[in-house]
């Protein structure tokens, strides 16, 4: 495999894991992103589905928010 092919099931695994996490969400789940505004879980999973703009950054936050929760993890 070479690496844009594993760049790619990266990001498909990614993106699943974000996916997941939002369907174990409430459907009446509201989620604010700054000044971009409110979504429904319903649409920050078709933003996500889609790979908008909207749908990045949240996946890009939702990455991050894991990341810190790893250091804290560790570092006990």
């Amino acid at each position: 495999m070479n690496s844009q092919n594993k760049k790619n099931t990266k990001n498909q695994e990614i993106k699943q894991l974000v996916l997941d996490r939002l369907k174990v969400l409430s459907p009446g789940t509201i989620i604010s992103i700054g000044s971009e505004g409110d979504f429904t879980r319903d649409q920050m999973i078709e933003n996500v589905e889609d790979s908008t703009e909207i749908g990045e950054l949240f996946t890009e936050m939702q990455i991050e928010w894991l990341r810190s929760f790893q250091k804290l993890a560790t570092a006990q």
